[in-house]
């Protein structure tokens, strides 16, 4: 079945991956940069072959350059791969700790998500549901026991000892499938604003060699 997937990061100057369900067959990104706006392209099925290659930039000017390996853009497809943070050290969501490192939301990044352990209750004295997500929004070190929980959707928990939580609605607890696509940090920099659009081919249908197809069309 083909699948069309479209999104946006804001990269941090490492590598980023990508989960969007599928390692693409094809793969368009276009970077905002500071000063210069790039497409870049990728074909995923290279994988398959031993000249799998990183991508290819343009610069929008009719510059066409080829990406060098490790440097551009790569699959991957895993079950290890976790959808949230550095995916290669198996970064995730994680149940609420007592922590002092919590990080405030800023204007360019989110702050840390956590969710509530197994006993976690919420202000209506209910067990919260372990697929919420809570943000931290403002900083602090926590209390040495579990703050009560936010119920309404972007409600902000009482104080945790200066820490404060907001109920999030729009952060999935699981991705489609730990497959994506590796952006290698050697064409990203921090504050730049990335897009792409990512295509899996139809899966069942598979012309392969078309010799004998007179103009082009099977069976003419």
């Amino acid at each position: 079945m083909s699948r069309i997937v479209t999104g946006h990061w804001e990269p941090d100057g490492s590598d980023v991956y990508i989960p969007c369900g599928f390692v693409p067959d094809f793969l368009l990104g276009l970077n905002f940069g500071a000063s210069t706006e790039l497409l870049y392209y990728w074909w995923g099925a290279e994988m398959e072959a031993a000249e799998t290659t990183a991508g290819v930039a343009d610069d929008g000017a009719g510059v066409l350059s080829k990406m060098t390996e490790a440097a551009g853009f790569n699959g991957y497809d895993t079950g290890v791969q976790a959808p949230y943070g550095d995916v290669s050290a198996g970064a995730a969501i994680a149940d609420w700790v007592l922590s002092t490192a919590y990080e405030a939301r800023s204007a360019t990044a989110h702050g840390d998500y956590v969710r509530a352990t197994k006993t976690g209750v919420d202000d209506n004295g209910l067990i919260v549901d372990m697929s919420c997500i809570f943000e931290c929004v403002t900083a602090g070190t926590t209390n040495t026991t579990e703050p009560v929980w936010p119920s309404a959707p972007e409600a902000i928990s009482v104080s945790d000892n200066g820490t404060y939580w907001q109920k999030v609605t729009d952060v999935p607890t699981s991705v489609g499938g730990y497959q994506g696509f590796l952006v290698c940090n050697d064409i990203q920099v921090d504050g730049e604003e990335w897009y792409y659009l990512a295509i899996l081919a139809d899966e069942v249908i598979d012309h392969g060699d078309v010799t004998g197809w007179p103009g082009g069309i099977k069976g003419m």
